[in-house]
């Protein structure tokens, strides 16, 4: 987020966008561990071909990377606030 959207939220809300951020990074981290499981299971099963799935995890991380700066920013922006 930019420092000028930052700034127009209330601590209110940036504790909601913090808590809100947090959550959609603990679900696509769970994703991407169940699909880990699921791919180690089909290799050693001997049914796994490496293609279209690969991109699952591929796209799961790289809706994860903004999701982590954005949170990291929400996150200094409130320690600023409540100091």
């Amino acid at each position: 987020m930019n420092k000028e959207e930052l700034e127009k939220l209330s601590v209110e809300e940036l504790k909601s966008k913090i808590k809100s951020s947090t959550s959609a990074l603990f679900v696509a981290l769970v994703l991407l561990i169940l699909f880990g499981v699921y791919m180690f299971y089909q290799m050693l099963e001997g049914t796994w071909k490496a293609g279209v799935q690969l991109a699952i995890p591929l796209f799961l991380f790289a809706a994860m990377i903004p999701t982590m700066n954005n949170l990291r920013s929400l996150k200094e922006e409130l320690h600023k606030r409540e100091n």
